[in-house]
Parts: structure tokens; C-alpha cells; sequence
């Protein structure tokens, strides 16, 4: 995300009632047309006030009458929308709730009166900008307000996608440009290859901010880089699982069919009427009374990409030996394809694999281990050249309570907290090699001491969270709305358990809150504060040792007596 790039907040309706149609459309809009059912283009945030001073009039006259569902005042939100241009970021929700799609914005604002593709009249939600959705949302982080847009001031979207994307080195986005040389030698060293070669199946685990969703990205690319004789990265494919997602989204499911949809039942074997065929990439129901169609899902789509369907070769009409089974390289080897899932854990890994979680599995693949899939009756199998990279986070399910099928299926690499990636020459930032490689060190210190200490192993606070931090301000940010939100979600609010790892000075003990003047206050004192307390712990060490020491004497000098 670049630098100039803004953070916007857009609600798609009450109840996420428009969410369908911006994403059939590959819109964000907001509506306000009883207000205001003209063009912002070059409009001052005052014009749009005065433009729309009768309008705001009328509405408030009505409001007095009718108090519900009104917005006679949307000024700030007008001038949002307004400002929206290509490559600014947009989180989509329901309403004051989690993100339901991220999004990038690929125009710039316009005042919608036609559709796009097909020219009807835009009656609805016209204030709009062009997106590309990127398919995954998160609980993670919500808005605050019940406005219909705002621009993202607390920096939560930003926060977010920063955090586990660019876990590595802070900056870049593993799924665009040419890996690093050096990263894909370190990921070879470090066995990742091989496990994928052997088990066709890795997730990464740890606690959040440990760069799995980063690592697992560059890792595809890499893997590409040394199996496939090309450099077409398009092989790789991503998905997020969460609560919601399905078999019907990920293997195949009925979906709405599209207006223009109104083909005829084909004939299949033995003189059978199929109620639908393969048209493009979907597979299309027939007849026209018929209001939904069976759509392939991502999985079903990457494995049939990693077949090679073509029934002839380039010149068109020699034969092709290999129609049907596993794409190949020019030498000969089999193409590796990649479905990168993060977020694994996070989906009901039952309802979303079905009998498909036992295809997965090598020794299991390949055409003679075909199986007939739940809603088409497809004799179905998973080729061997493609290979399964997943990320789960710690912090919301252990390793020991995810599902067995899938351990069994999987190899496993954990990444933890990684001190090294804050050094200078990584970040480019020498601020946080002097500073924050100290404090994050200490930090998940006190968060794994005690008695308790042990159980919070994978709730440690992650290296991503310092990645950008440029000085004092950055710090201060990143603990009141990150860290210090994280980890009373890990003691349950247990604030004397929290004063333990961050201080008194930072909660409060009298009223077991963060202390809102000191995070407030200047960025150095709560630096100072902070290191403060965490070395405390180093003094304590200390103190133990020496106590340690003074017992050994006593238990020497007694000894000695005795022997007297």
C-alpha cells in the first residue's frame, strides 16, 4: 500500500443488503440520492453543502414527521466518496461490524447514471468507484461509526494489512514482482521445499504478526520460480477461509443465475438429460425456469487449471498425449500450481472439503483415485502438481485442537516471533533495530513468565507490529491500538495480569483501564515508562541469582560445619 494511497470505510447498506451487487459489479458505492442525485466531480466540500441546502431542508422537514431511516446531513460522507481515487484501499461491512471484503479501488470517484456493462439505468447508488475485491475480510478490526463511508483516521485498515502481509521485511507484497534470490535460498535451507515435495502440503502456524501470511506467499513464488520453466506466477491462487465459507464456495455450489443465462439442458451418455454443462468457467444450469446455476469453486477451478484440458497440441490438430492428466513444462516435469489458504484454521474444515479432504493426500491423488463429486456427480481427482500452502494463527486455535484429518494430511512449519527481522539493514529503519528488537524481546518475556506462562506461547506479540515503526509516535500508535487491544483479548481482561507485563504507569491500577494520559501524552515518556518496567524483570533476574548465590554459600558454610 502506498504511502499517498487512503483508507476509506464503506458500509454496504443496512444489513449488507447491497454487498451482492457491488461485488457482481465490482463497485463501492453509497447512495444518497434523496439528497443529492447529482455529480461531485471537482465539487469543494461548501458546494456540495450549498447544492444541496433544499434538498437537506426538505429531508429534516420529513425527519420531524418520520424520524426513521433518514440521513438528512451527509455531507462529510458526499465529500468522502467524493475523493476516493484509484488505488486507495476500502474495507466493505454490514454496517458497525467486521469486514465483510477489502478492496482497491482501480477509478476514481465518478456519478454512475448508466451501468457499465450492460447500460441499464443506475437508479440506485450511484456515487460510486470501481474495485477490486480481494476476496477475504477479517473480525479482526471493525468500524466505529454508523456512517455510510468515512476515511479510516485511526489507521485500522492500514494497521491491519500492514501486519501480517508484509511480515518479512516490512514493505513489500510477496505476490508482486520477482521473489528475492536470498529469500528463496533461505526458505530451500530452512526444508520448506521439501516438505511441499513430499507432503504436497505445509501450513505455517504461530502466533499473529510472525510474517506466515508473507512467508507463505513468497514461498509460492519461489517454488514456482525453481519447478516451472516459465515465470507466470498467475499459477498461484489465494483464498481465506473463515466461519462462513463452504463446500459451495470452495469445491462447487448453486448459485443466483445471471439474467442473460437461458440455455438449454444438454444430452449426455446414454441419451441422459444433464440439467447443466460447462460454459466458460462455470457450469451453467440448463432451462430457462431454473434460477440458479452450479459454479465451480476455487479449488475445483485450480485443479482442473492444473490438468492439461487441451485435446490438441499448438498446431491445432495433432493429437495431445497429454489431454487430461498433469500440466508440463517444456521438459517434460509436471507444472506445479499453488492454492495458498490463509487463515485455515478459521473455516469448518469438514463442511468445506467434504470427501475431497482424503484427495488431498499424497498417495491419494491422480486419476485412479477418482471420486464423484456431492452436486455435479463428476468423477473427480486432485492432480499431483498441485501443492497446498496454509496459515493459521495460534491465537485463535492451537495446533492440538485443529481438525485431525487434517494434521494427518499436512506438514507443519511454525514461525515465531523473529528478532532479526527488526534489524536495520531488514527494515531500513535504525530506529527499530535500537529500540523495538529490546521491547518486543522483553515484552513476550513477561507475556510467557509466571505461572500461567507456558499456555501463552502462541500468544505472543509477533515482529510484523514493529516493522514500521519510524519512532516514538509509531510505537506509541501501535501499542494503544494493536498491541495493548491484543492482549487484553488474551488475558480476558484480567488487568493485574496485564499491569504484570506492561506496568502500572500504562494500566491503571485504580480503575484497570489503559492510562489514557500517558498514551496521550509525549511519545518518550511512555517509551521511557515502558522500558522502565520491562527491565525491571532483568533486575529482578538479577536479584534471583544473587539470592540463588547467597543460598549456595549458606548450604557450603553449613556443610562445612557439619564436618567440623
Amino acid at each position: 500500500m502506498a504511502k499517498d494511497n487512503q483508507c476509506y470505510w464503506i458500509v454496504a447498506g443496512r444489513k449488507g443488503i447491497h454487498l451482492p451487487y457491488f461485488m457482481a459489479k465490482h463497485i463501492a458505492a453509497v447512495d444518497y440520492k434523496s439528497i443529492c442525485d447529482f455529480d461531485l466531480t471537482g465539487l469543494s466540500k461548501e458546494q456540495i453543502r450549498e447544492k444541496t441546502k433544499k434538498a437537506r431542508e426538505e429531508c429534516m422537514e420529513l425527519e420531524k414527521r418520520d424520524p426513521k431511516n433518514r440521513s438528512c446531513n451527509p455531507i462529510e460522507e458526499l465529500w468522502s466518496i467524493s475523493q476516493i481515487v484509484a488505488g486507495d484501499t476500502i474495507a466493505v461491512t454490514k454496517g458497525r461490524t467486521e469486514v465483510e471484503e477489502f478492496a482497491i479501488a482501480t477509478s476514481n470517484y465518478y456519478f454512475a447514471e448508466k451501468e457499465n456493462d450492460d447500460g441499464a439505468v443506475v437508479t440506485n447508488n450511484k456515487h460510486r468507484v470501481d474495485v477490486e475485491y480481494l476476496d477475504f475480510g477479517t473480525t479482526e478490526i471493525f468500524s466505529d461509526s454508523i456512517k455510510g463511508i468515512f476515511p479510516d483516521k485511526a489507521g485500522k485498515i492500514k494497521g491491519y494489512l500492514g501486519q501480517e502481509i508484509n511480515g518479512s521485511d516490512g514493505s513489500n507484497d510477496p505476490m508482486s514482482g520477482e521473489p528475492a534470490d536470498d529469500d528463496c535460498k533461505r526458505f530451500k535451507a530452512e526444508g520448506y521445499h521439501t516438505v511441499l515435495e513430499k507432503k504436497n502440503n505445509l501450513i505455517f502456524y504461530g502466533p499473529p504478526g510472525t510474517g506466515k501470511t508473507w512467508t507463505a506467499g513468497l514461498l509460492a513464488k519461489c517454488f514456482v520460480k525453481e519447478k516451472n520453466s516459465d515465470s507466470d506466477y498467475n499459477v498461484i491462487k489465494t483464498v481465506t477461509f473463515h466461519p462462513s465459507y463452504s463446500y459451495e464456495d470452495f469445491v462447487e455450489g448453486f448459485r443466483p443465475k445471471e439474467a442473460d443465462d437461458n440455455d438449454l439442458a444438454v444430452v449426455g451418455a446414454g441419451g441422459v438429460v444433464l440439467p447443466y454443462h460447462v460454459k466458460g468457467n462455470r457450469i451453467v444450469g440448463g432451462g430457462s425456469s431454473s434460477q440458479y446455476e452450479l459454479r465451480p469453486g476455487i479449488f475445483r477451478k485450480i485443479c482442473d487449471e492444473a490438468k492439461d484440458e487441451d485435446p490438441t497440441l499448438a498446431d491445432g490438430s495433432t493429437p495431445n498425449p497429454n489431454y487430461g492428466k498433469t500440466k508440463k513444462n517444456a521438459d517434460g516435469t509436471d507444472k506445479a500450481h499453488i492454492l495458498v489458504i490463509d487463515e485455515i484454521n478459521r473455516g469448518n474444515i469438514s463442511k468445506i472439503f467434504g470427501e475431497l479432504i482424503s484427495l488431498i493426500e499424497t498417495g491419494y491423488r491422480g486419476e485412479n483415485h477418482r471420486l464423484e463429486l456431492a452436486y455435479s456427480q463428476d468423477k473427480f481427482w486432485v492432480p499431483d502438481n498441485l501443492f497446498i500452502i496454509g496459515t493459521m494463527n495460534t491465537a485463535d486455535k492451537s495446533l492440538a485442537q485443529i481438525d485431525a484429518a487434517l494434521r494427518r494430511r499436512f506438514g507443519f512449519e511454525e514461525l515465531l516471533p523473529d528478532l532479526k527481522a527488526l534489524d536495520a539493514d531488514v527494515t531500513g529503519i535504525q530506529y527499530t533495530e535500537n529500540t523495538c528488537k529490546d521491547i518486543l524481546y522483553k515484552l513476550n518475556k513477561k507475556i510467557t513468565s509466571g505461572d500461567d506462562g507456558s499456555q501463552f506461547r502462541d500468544k505472543q506479540v509477533g515482529h510484523s507490529y514493529f516493522m514500521k515503526v519510524e519512532g516514538p509516535e509509531d510505537l506509541v500508535f501501535v501499542f494503544k491500538h494493536e498491541i495493548i487491544p491484543l492482549l487484553q483479548d488474551y488475558f480476558y481482561y484480567n488487568y493485574e495480569r496485564l499491569r504484570e507485563i506492561l506496568g502500572e504507569d500504562i494500566i491503571m491500577p485504580d480503575e484497570d483501564r489503559p492510562n489514557d494520559k500517558i498514551l496521550t501524552g509525549k511519545p518518550k515518556d511512555f517509551v521511557a515508562k515502558l522500558q522502565a518496567h520491562l527491565n525491571d524483570e532483568d533486575d529482578d533476574d538479577e536479584d534471583e541469582e544473587d539470592d540463588e548465590d547467597e543460598e549456595d554459600d549458606e548450604e557450603d558454610n553449613d556443610e562445612d560445619e557439619s564436618q567440623t
